[in-house]
């Protein structure tokens, strides 16, 4: 019985949360969308640059000591 009431409870919650959901994207979450995917693709540019930063820094490890 507490999972009928489980299931009739989230799906309620479910459409009290759908039902309150912004239909439009105000100007203010636009900009800060386009931020965070500028923001997203510098993290991925930067953990591109740092990975073949350290390939050649460990390259360069194992020529100096040979």
């Amino acid at each position: 019985m507490d999972i009928f009431w489980f299931l009739i409870g989230s799906f309620g919650g479910f459409v009290a949360g759908r039902s309150t959901a912004p239909k439009q994207i105000s100007p203010q979450d636009e900009k800060l969308i386009e931020e965070n995917q500028r923001l997203n693709t510098d993290i991925a540019y930067y953990k591109k640059l740092t990975k073949s930063l350290v390939e050649e820094n460990k390259e360069l490890k194992y020529n100096v000591r040979k």
